[in-house]
């Protein structure tokens, strides 16, 4: 979903280069990358390297693919919790 972190990329995007006018070189490099520290859909690794191709210097890429790592974790992780959950919600279910 969008929701706070989905508003803030796009607010980012919009004003970037302004936003990117008060970074050093090395927040250059990081700050793209850092909105997407929140996602955890794995459709943002796409959005996000895609992103970082045509907007952002090559020295980015390792930033970018640092944050598409921790998504890819962060929606691994919520897979496995959720069948989890899953799985303890049927299994404390009453059998009758």
């Amino acid at each position: 979903g969008s929701g706070p972190p989905g508003r803030g990329w796009k607010f980012a995007q919009t004003h970037m280069p302004a936003l990117l006018a008060k970074a050093d070189a090395l927040g250059v490099n990081n700050y793209a990358a850092g909105l997407f520290n929140f996602f955890s859909d794995p459709a943002r690794i796409t959005e996000l390297r895609a992103y970082g191709k045509a907007s952002l210097p090559p020295a980015a890429a390792k930033a970018i693919e640092k944050a598409a790592d921790e998504i890819s974790f962060r929606a691994e992780f919520k897979k496995r919790l959720a069948e989890q959950i899953a799985h303890l919600t049927e299994s404390a279910q009453p059998r009758g």
